[in-house]
């Protein structure tokens, strides 16, 4: 029978899976980041961890293109946003989210949402989540069964079924937790235009 002591790498690994599990899922079924099914917070392994690199290299290879990023066409007016144009516009939304978690860079995440509590909320969170010299990779989510319910003059609300993916938490350029896929799960999100795009005004069950 193993002792506790040769058990301690084992049960340390599976404390670091279920704390960001908990965490990226809790993130997930409350609209992404409102907080229902439990307290997320820092995976207790990962806390630990002495940076190695600061943040922006720890994204190295990971972090998306800004220049690809700039380059995409504008997105329809809000009268013209059909289930097809909005979930290119969702999938950009999330790129920049999973960007912004993946470099530990929360001053991304305004590309993502409007200014207020959701901005602030997302933020504190992926601070919480992602030690400092750390970065979450794979962190995306797949939206599908996209309909556009409602729209306003600069506003359209989307049903649609959302899926995030697994992904993994490297610190000093090494693997330091994973998190299993979590979903699908019914949201509805608001989109509110911005100068030529769209950026996240509400999320809701």
């Amino acid at each position: 029978m193993r002792t506790l002591r040769a058990l301690r790498p084992e049960l340390s690994g599976r404390v670091v899976r279920l704390g960001l599990a908990t965490a990226l899922l809790a993130a997930l079924l409350t609209g992404l980041l409102w907080w229902a099914h439990g307290r997320g917070g820092r995976p207790a392994a990962a806390a630990d961890q002495r940076p190695g690199s600061p943040s922006a290299t720890v994204a190295g290879a990971h972090s998306v293109d800004a220049v690809e990023a700039a380059a995409q066409p504008p997105a329809p007016d809000v009268a013209e946003l059909d289930a097809a144009a909005a979930s290119k516009v969702l999938t950009r939304l999330d790129v920049a989210r999973a960007r912004a978690y993946a470099q530990r860079d929360p001053a991304l995440l305004a590309q993502v949402y409007v200014p207020g509590t959701l901005r602030t909320r997302d933020a504190a969170q992926l601070q919480s989540i992602v030690p400092a010299g750390c970065g979450l990779f794979g962190a995306s989510t797949v939206y599908s069964h996209v309909a556009v319910e409602s729209r306003a003059a600069t506003q359209a609300v989307l049903r649609v079924s959302a899926t995030l993916h697994a992904s993994t938490l490297e610190c000093g350029g090494k693997p330091a937790g994973q998190a299993p896929a979590a979903g699908p799960i019914t949201l509805r999100i608001a989109l509110q235009r911005v100068g030529t795009g769209y950026l996240i005004a509400s999320v809701n069950r």
